[in-house]
């Protein structure tokens, strides 16, 4: 039997590469019906044949000709020199480089750990509250989590441990709102709101060796897809409204109750398949209220409002709209008004009394959190111009005694520190940077001395990181350092943000950019001293 659908690559055994030794006569497809085969001559009929087919069985009636962009795009077939080895790869739609690797003395093929990521652009990062992993929103439909792994080894990498959401629309925004779980935006009217599944949990303490929540918690054992769903669902649910598919449901009844939890027995980074089937979360909320599509959200320090923006061209629209977690994501009845286009970013200050809107009509306006229950706010300042382009993005000051501070960026090149008055915001700092800046993370890991670090991304990729000093009545940034070009993205830096706490005396910044790639770069403490 051959492939069902388009074969999208051919590569003959790497024994032909090399002029010496003998050669072997085998030929690997890849194929849309997300397979891979290799064939061999068979001696006595000449009739070529499928000795050891890899990758996955293809769904039934999904194929290029019904609208499936599944399967595998290319393929590649070589030997490890130093250890001998067959290694098979092949690229798909996932963002995920699978990979296989032969087993001595035999003809098959095991699956070993491959480099995953997104495949469209990244359009938000966040750091967990703990500080220990950041979870990025793309395009691609995804949002995923990354983390260190560390147990029983020399030395640390970094790996995609858990797909949370695989989406319908792109991804836009996220936000966590307590250590387990998080809401996000995508290209759509709603907010969905996730939690962190039990054995997810287990699984970052037992190869990142830190712990997500309290042993008391209480987590969704598991969640999966249902059939023709959009919402991701825990396994339990699902049994009791039948959401299962009938297979998928028998195959559940039949396995015995120790076999349930898949992730607990893996000694690695889950692989694709794993991270496609076994590491959603289940969605336990959708917030409603919108007339357009999400364009931003950020959640308070203690997890208990969340407030979104959506897309906009008149001030009807441009509004930020605030729910109570804690009361059911109930939407507050206040609407904050004031801005006419579309808000940009949105971030609670870190003592939460305040929350700070940028926007495209070149205003930011900061409300006061007057009733955290009722969700109260009160406008403290709508300011008409600080800039004269678009603000993209902006960022407080973690928590000092010198007073409340944050930062803002916009294509006109500027970046300014404001200072919360009596009655209004002060500039304290302005500087010039050569490109128009998309993004600003300050560190709220704690003052280095009496500075505040910050760091800003560019649109032609370049990241830049100053410190100021916020003890003084009139401040000013002081560059420190511009990370190197060769290890920068490509293109336009969407959104970056510094982890809360110091590591190893280093800081941690996550970074996703327009070039589909997410970085972590570790900056030494040293440089601000």
């Amino acid at each position: 039997m051959g492939h069902d659908d388009w074969v999208t690559g051919l590569q003959w055994h790497p024994s032909y590469r090399y002029t010496n030794g003998n050669k072997k006569l085998q030929l690997l497809t890849s194929s849309a019906d997300t397979a891979l085969m290799i064939w061999e001559m068979d001696p006595d009929s000449g009739i070529w044949v499928c000795v050891s087919r890899l990758g996955e069985m293809s769904i039934k009636g999904a194929s290029t000709a019904t609208g499936a962009s599944g399967g595998f795009w290319s393929c590649l077939w070589f030997i490890d020199e130093e250890s001998d080895s067959q290694y098979v790869l092949a690229n798909g739609k996932t963002g995920s480089f699978r990979v296989y690797k032969s087993i001595e003395e035999s003809n098959q093929f095991e699956s070993v750990l491959g480099v995953t990521g997104a495949v469209r652009d990244i359009t938000d990062l966040k750091w967990s509250l703990n500080g220990e992993y950041f979870t990025a929103t793309s395009l691609d439909q995804t949002t995923r989590l990354y983390a260190p792994w560390r147990s029983n080894r020399q030395f640390t990498t970094w790996h995609e441990f858990a797909r949370p959401q695989i989406h319908g629309y792109d991804m836009i925004c996220y936000d966590n709102i307590t250590g387990s779980k998080f809401v996000s935006g995508g290209d759509e009217k709603i907010l969905r709101a996730f939690e962190m599944t039990n054995s997810l949990s287990k699984l970052l303490k037992k190869l990142c060796g830190f712990q997500v929540v309290e042993e008391n918690v209480e987590l969704p054992e598991s969640a999966s897809l249902p059939v023709l769903g959009l919402s991701n669902k825990a396994a339990n649910e699902q049994l009791e409204t039948g959401d299962l598919a009938p297979q998928q449901q028998d195959d559940e009844e039949q396995q015995p109750p120790q076999q349930d939890d898949v992730l607990t027995s893996l000694e690695t980074p889950p692989l694709e398949e794993y991270l496609q089937r076994y590491t959603l979360f289940p969605e336990i909320e959708k917030l409603y209220g919108h007339g357009y599509e999400i364009s931003c959200c950020a959640s308070s320090p203690n997890g208990s409002l969340i407030a979104s923006a959506c897309r906009s061209n008149t001030a009807k629209h441009a509004v930020i709209r605030v729910f109570n977690a804690k009361q059911d994501f109930q939407q507050c009845t206040q609407i904050l008004q004031g801005h006419n286009l579309t808000i940009s970013s949105l971030e609670f200050s870190p003592n939460g009394k305040y929350l700070l809107a940028v926007s495209r009509d070149r205003q930011f306006s900061l409300w006061t959190v007057e009733n955290e229950t009722t969700g109260e706010f009160k406008l403290f300042e709508l300011n008409p111009k600080p800039h004269t382009r678009i603000l993209w993005d902006c960022s407080w000051v973690g928590e000092n005694q010198y007073g409340d501070f944050f930062v803002t960026v916009s294509r006109d090149r500027h970046m300014k520190l404001w200072k919360v008055g009596e009655s209004q915001c002060e500039l304290v700092a302005s500087t010039k940077l050569p490109q128009p800046i998309t993004s600003v993370s300050v560190f709220k890991g704690g003052l280095i001395g009496t500075n505040a670090i910050v760091a800003v991304g560019l649109e032609n990729g370049g990241i830049s990181v100053f410190q100021f000093d916020i003890a003084q009545a009139i401040s000013e940034f002081k560059h420190i350092v511009d990370l190197d070009e060769l290890i920068v993205p490509a293109n336009r830096i969407e959104k970056l943000s510094f982890s809360n706490k110091l590591h190893s005396d280093k800081l941690w910044l996550g970074v996703g950019s327009k070039d589909t790639s997410v970085r972590l770069y570790t900056i030494d403490k040293s440089l601000f001293l």
